[in-house]
């Protein structure tokens, strides 16, 4: 008695290549806010299955306050061997993200799985301020008028000036860059003038909590127009 027995063996797919490359700590980097997002190629292939055939899951497994499981976040093109992904954390959000790489042929049993974490570092975001445009009863001092939009016009001899909540709302980056929030971040402001024979004392600002005070001394006998550039500057890198 003879029988026959026919034995089918599956090949389960694979992911032949992650470029650029997992890290000898199971890690790929990228800083926080880069343009464009970091891509990464994945090449997969199956002997048996055609690859545009094969299906390719991404799954951040932690962290979805840096990267959600989300379609704008989380980039994937191509159809072919060669896949394309981009991912793209939320705006100034850093951190770990451990993500699921996974390749499929439609037999479950089949699925090949990587895992590595995604390491998004920390980038020092630019603080920001406000100069207000209304007047205060303070303004009004001897010689000197606050203009709109934080011009000033003074006399020549009206002495020390100061020009109190000149500045408005500094803060050491955006609200929603919730890691550098409490930071002991040291802010100071840098100010240049395209006339500083009009000033005895040149224009500064002094900071008092999130507000700042604009102090200067004109020049006596001199008189002119200075446009003076106010930037805002801290110690975190």
């Amino acid at each position: 008695l003879l029988a026959g027995y026919q034995f089918t063996v599956n090949h389960a797919p694979r992911i032949v290549s992650i470029t650029p490359a997992i890290d000898s700590n199971g890690e790929i980097e990228m800083i926080e806010d880069l343009v464009g997002g970091k891509m990464i190629s994945v090449v997969i292939a199956d002997d048996e299955t055609a690859s545009t055939d094969l299906d390719l899951t991404i799954t951040p497994l932690t962290n979805p306050t840096v990267l959600p499981d989300d379609p704008a976040n989380i980039v994937k093109t191509g159809t072919g061997g060669t896949r394309t992904v981009i991912f793209k954390p939320n705006l100034h959000q850093n951190g770990t993200v451990t993500i699921e790489l996974k390749v499929s042929d439609g037999i479950t049993a089949d699925d090949v799985t990587v895992t590595f974490d995604l390491v998004v570092t920390a980038d020092n975001d630019k603080p920001s301020f406000v100069i207000r445009t209304t007047s205060l009863p303070t303004d009004r001092q001897p010689g000197r008028v606050s203009l709109a939009g934080g011009d000033q016009r003074v006399d020549d001899d009206a002495g020390a000036q100061q020009v109190v909540d000149w500045v408005q709302d500094i803060v050491v980056g955006p609200s929603a860059a919730t890691d550098e929030i409490g930071l002991p971040q040291g802010l100071a402001f840098r100010l240049s003038t395209t006339a500083t024979n009009l000033f005895s004392q040149q224009p500064w600002i002094q900071i008092v909590g999130t507000k700042g005070v604009l102090k200067y001394t004109p020049q006596a006998g001199v008189s002119g127009t200075a446009t003076v550039h106010v930037e805002l500057w801290d110690n975190g890198g």
